[in-house]
């Protein structure tokens, strides 16, 4: 059965309890948001992410715009199809007040959306589109832009969304002041922890592939009726897995106290001994069981978060770590996020425009 562009449409954007369930707009709040440059700029001037300076930035004069889009709406909004595009520009440029300078400025200069090819009202409907996890055949459909444009704007997506996560995992550790505020674990947690290669072939077929070895862990939760599940979890490319790669990661990824289990990669055998860090640890032979019968330790769930993970990275190589760490962030934070993503999305814009400047 082949969907009619319609139905592919309202599947997107209609779908009230998915939407709800991931903390999307409704389409109709999405369609008020999205209906012109208009309102997309009135959007973002209400969520901060675009902002009137008070003084030029050359002379330190007043400034204004040369024609200001909120007056000018209700005498164009009849008209928007044949207004005039130099007049519409200028509806969305400040300049100085000082005669002597006349500086003009775009209102986008210097935000998310200084660079972009595509109107805000047209990238903040794409945002809306990639949250929902379209993939790029779906995005091009829907969108009527070229892959190439679909490709950029999606890498732009996952910047934008893992910028601050990857701030956090490049940071450096001080056990004295690092606060473990994203970390995972604590006293009594359990940590499941694991590494994994990304990027290899499978059985061997295909091109040659640069492998990236991951290192991850999850926590467990257990509710009151005793049953378990998955929590928080981070993931970082490692550049191998030697003992003190992998401690570095522990040391900063997971909280002191924590009860830690993995398999038997000799890397772990010391793992109560990091120094200034106190964890206890379990580890189970995959070689002869997937549970340790003694203990009850197993890796079951960090390992099937690969697998979930793997399904939403692409499976050919990547030429650098910035790349899938960035794929890796993107993941991290729609986990982190579920539920609210439009409203997680929305601040990371701003604090990418913010903190990142020029895109």
């Amino acid at each position: 059965m082949v969907l009619s562009p319609k139905s592919v449409v309202l599947d997107c954007f209609d779908n009230g309890k998915a939407n709800a369930k991931m903390g999307l707009l409704p389409y109709d709040e999405l369609r008020s948001v999205c209906r012109d440059k208009w309102s997309a700029t009135k959007f973002l001037f209400v969520e901060g992410i675009l902002e009137k300076p008070d003084l030029c930035s050359k002379c330190g004069s007043g400034v204004s715009f040369k024609k200001d889009p909120f007056v000018l709406e209700a005498k164009y909004e009849k008209n928007l199809v044949t207004k005039p595009p130099s007049e519409e520009k200028a509806c969305f440029i400040y300049r100085c007040k000082n005669r002597n300078c006349s500086a003009s400025v775009s209102l986008f200069k210097n935000t998310f959306f200084e660079n972009g090819k595509k109107p805000p009202q047209q990238i903040l409907m794409f945002l809306h589109l990639w949250l929902t996890g379209a993939n790029v055949p779906t995005l091009k459909s829907l969108t009527g832009w070229s892959e190439p444009c679909v490709l950029q704007y999606c890498s732009l997506m996952r910047k934008m969304v893992s910028s601050l996560i990857i701030n956090w995992l490049q940071c450096e550790v001080n056990p004295e002041i690092y606060t473990y505020e994203n970390a995972i674990g604590g006293p009594g947690v359990e940590v499941q922890i694991d590494e994994s290669a990304f990027g290899k072939r499978k059985y061997g077929r295909g091109h040659a592939v640069d492998t990236k070895w991951v290192f991850g862990g999850i926590e467990i939760l257990v509710d009151e009726k005793g049953r378990r599940s998955g929590g928080n979890f981070f993931s970082v490319v490692v550049l191998d897995r030697k003992r003190d790669t992998l401690f570095d990661a522990i040391r900063k990824f997971i909280r002191p106290g924590s009860v830690i289990v993995s398999d038997c990669l000799k890397s772990y055998d010391t793992i109560r001994e990091i120094d200034g860090y106190e964890f206890t640890h379990f580890s189970v032979n995959h070689s002869e069981h997937y549970k340790c019968p003694a203990t009850g330790a197993c890796t079951n769930t960090i390992e099937g978060k690969w697998n979930a993970l793997k399904k939403n990275i692409p499976r050919q190589g990547f030429r650098s770590d910035e790349v899938l760490q960035e794929y890796l962030g993107e993941q991290m934070w729609r986990h982190a996020n579920k539920g609210h993503l439009w409203e997680a999305a929305i601040k990371s814009m701003s604090v990418f425009v913010k903190y990142q400047g020029d895109v």
